[in-house]
């Protein structure tokens, strides 16, 4: 039965007596014929029909009960309002971040991000209706409480809120929280010291997927004839980029490094993988290149929203010191036979 609803009783045809005989109820109400109901005590004549009034309560699944008393003799009569069918919740909040879009009890689902500092947080569900129950991803919370901790994998975690009615029905929320990926690194280079990097990306979420200095022994080509590569190289990938967006790395190193930045992998020019350069500049111990996804400097050539990449900066080789021929030592000497004689001739002149 509904909520708060008057109900009553089909006709009770009495029999039995021959005289009025005394009618109450106790918890309800009763009417004879075509009378209204009322509590209070009366007489009822034999073969008039009396019906039973009684409210519903205002909670579900509540039963209340009338008690009708005819010369001496009891009936009880009741009602039971129905389970609860709400499984909405009333609220819904998260420890870190927030929902997008804002909470709405008659909305399912949503998204929230959180940066890579964040590895675990927690979600409050608050249920509309007091007797429903609620499982965050599966795991029972009690209405207004927090939630076990949720550890959060970088990239896309979606937890589901389910909540149960009284009569059993259920509805599920679903929040898809995006942990951001780290835009910063530090390592061991391979010859010793710490190196860090940072990338500048426009685009929320885009950041190392994988990250590694790593020595020349990762690459199975020689490196270019004269260069020198202290630093090993940087291998690395970044997702959750934008398709064909362009990303701005920066290494700083322990000292100065050298200013042309190689590239080991493939080029649109040429698929197989060799050694190129790219643009680079250089400050203080830091330098500072572009890469762009699906372009010069990612491995895979796709612009896919993911790039990968092998380099490092090197020291460029010494301009060789020109050398005389032996005709040109020859001239040279006379050159400086003929000085010598004439300072020679100089002296005894004076």
């Amino acid at each position: 039965m509904a909520l708060s609803t008057a109900i009553e009783s089909g006709a009770i045809t009495v029999s039995g007596i021959d005289i009025p005989t005394v009618i109450s109820v106790v918890g309800g109400g009763y009417r004879v014929g075509s009378g209204v109901c009322t509590s209070n005590a009366g007489t009822i004549l034999p073969g008039e029909s009396v019906y039973v009034c009684i409210g519903s309560s205002n909670t579900y699944q509540t039963t209340n009960s009338a008690t009708l008393t005819i010369g001496g003799v009891l009936a009880e009569f009741s009602v039971t309002t129905l389970a609860s069918s709400n499984a909405k919740l009333g609220a819904l909040t998260l420890s870190t971040g927030s929902l997008s879009p804002t909470f709405a009890p008659g909305t399912e689902s949503y998204t929230a991000a959180v940066s890579y500092a964040t590895a675990a947080l927690t979600l409050t569900p608050t249920v509309a209706d007091a007797v429903a129950t609620v499982k965050v991803n599966n795991l029972a919370v009690a209405s207004g409480n927090p939630s076990a901790a949720i550890n959060l994998a970088v990239g896309s975690n979606t937890v589901t809120v389910e909540v149960t009615a009284q009569d059993g029905s259920t509805r599920t929320y679903t929040v898809v929280v995006t942990r951001q990926r780290t835009t910063s690194y530090a390592g061991v280079l391979p010859g010793g010291g710490q190196a860090s990097v940072s990338v500048t990306s426009s685009a929320p979420g885009c950041g190392f997927g994988s990250s590694s200095f790593v020595s020349m022994s990762a690459v199975p080509e020689a490196p270019p004839p004269g260069y020198d590569f202290t630093n090993g190289l940087f291998q690395f990938s970044l997702a959750g980029c934008q398709p064909g967006q362009t990303i701005q790395v920066a290494i700083t190193y322990p000292s100065k490094p050298g200013a042309a930045y190689w590239k080991y992998g493939p080029t649109t020019a040429d698929p197989s993988s060799h050694w190129y350069q790219i643009p680079a500049s250089v400050s203080g111990n830091t330098i500072t290149f572009s890469v762009t996804d699906g372009g010069l400097g990612d491995d895979d050539l796709s612009a896919n929203g993911t790039i990968v990449d092998l380099g490092g900066p090197a020291i460029a080789p010494a301009a060789a010191v020109p050398s005389l021929t032996a005709w040109a030592m020859v001239v040279l000497s006379a050159l400086l036979a003929l000085l010598g004689l004439r300072g020679l001739h100089c002296e005894r002149g004076n």
